[in-house]
């Protein structure tokens, strides 16, 4: 008896570390980005499990984008309106910009600001082409951080 109480006691403290940061597998994005466009291109909407920062990985480019307008948004629910989330208590649009390819944290005040779902809009800044990575709307790591 006291051995299944014991695998129990385990399994729950496993199950619990393993859903602190549930939502940090990475989601696959790949858009088409002119320079300077208007209009935000969206990542997949996630559920957003705490105040850590987002994960953006920019890996490839082809043709000649260099640069890449950044915002973090927040949903109440997987399809509701799109909040940008750079402050707290803030819906100021403010973006970050990603100067090079490579692996960074996002600040963003999702959970802070009442939101459960989050996602990435993204736009051209320097060059046109596609660019392509991945993300995760929770993260642990120590890359870069983009404010």
């Amino acid at each position: 008896m006291m051995g299944i109480v014991t695998v129990m006691i385990a399994f729950c403290i496993l199950a619990n570390v393993d859903s602190a940061f549930a939502s940090n597998a990475d989601s696959d994005w790949s858009f088409n980005l002119l320079q300077n466009e208007l209009s935000y291109h969206y990542t997949d909407t996630r559920v957003k499990d705490s105040d850590s920062k987002y994960y953006f990985y920019w890996s490839g480019s082809l043709n000649t984008i260099s640069q890449i307008h950044i915002i973090p948004l927040g949903r109440k629910s997987i399809s509701g309106d799109r909040v940008p989330c750079c402050r707290q208590g803030s819906t100021a649009i403010t973006e970050v910009t990603a100067k090079n390819r490579g692996q960074y944290r996002i600040t963003n005040y999702v959970k802070e600001n009442g939101y459960s779902y989050a996602c990435i809009g993204m736009r051209g800044a320097k060059g046109s082409g596609t660019a392509s990575g991945k993300w995760s709307p929770d993260t642990g790591t120590n890359y870069p951080i983009l404010y």
